[in-house]
């Protein structure tokens, strides 16, 4: 479940901003699948679908996925032949409390912390996301945003 990994993934940045020991090295591996999904098209997983509620991790035959091309498959079997480009960003990306907004929040909670890659992560959601901007005036919930040095 794409949206209960990056609620996890905000906890544990929480958890290594202030310092709990443990908490970095278990955000590292969270990521690798929170903020990976947003930066693997060349690999056949388009960032428009990375934000969601339920997500098969296996093939029909209960293999347990591997790449992201065959999740992205697995999942989105609509989008399998459609540019990533040409596929419009998904999780309610125009409401502030959507799931494009929780997994906008978990990039910029990464990034905040130096996961490898989430500022990256985050800046190309939000260009894919401009719409949303304006609901944060309303609902602030999760416009976190990663901190400037």
């Amino acid at each position: 479940m794409p949206w209960q990994s990056d609620f996890t993934g905000m906890v544990f940045s929480w958890l290594a901003l202030h310092g709990e020991p443990r908490a970095a090295s278990a955000l590292a591996a969270i990521s690798e699948f929170n903020v990976g999904r947003y930066l693997n098209d060349q690999n056949g997983f388009c960032a428009a679908e990375a934000p969601g509620f339920y997500w098969h991790i296996a093939h029909a035959d209960g293999q347990m996925i591997t790449t992201w091309r065959d999740l992205f498959v697995r999942n989105f079997p609509q989008h399998v032949s459609t540019p990533c480009a040409s596929i419009p960003a998904s999780g309610l990306a125009i409401h502030s409390a959507g799931y494009a907004a929780v997994s906008r929040a978990m990039l910029a909670s990464a990034a905040n912390v130096g996961v490898s890659r989430a500022a990256e992560a985050y800046t190309r959601w939000r260009a894919m996301t401009p719409r949303m901007d304006a609901t944060f005036a309303s609902d602030p919930t999760w416009a976190i945003v990663p901190r400037t040095p």
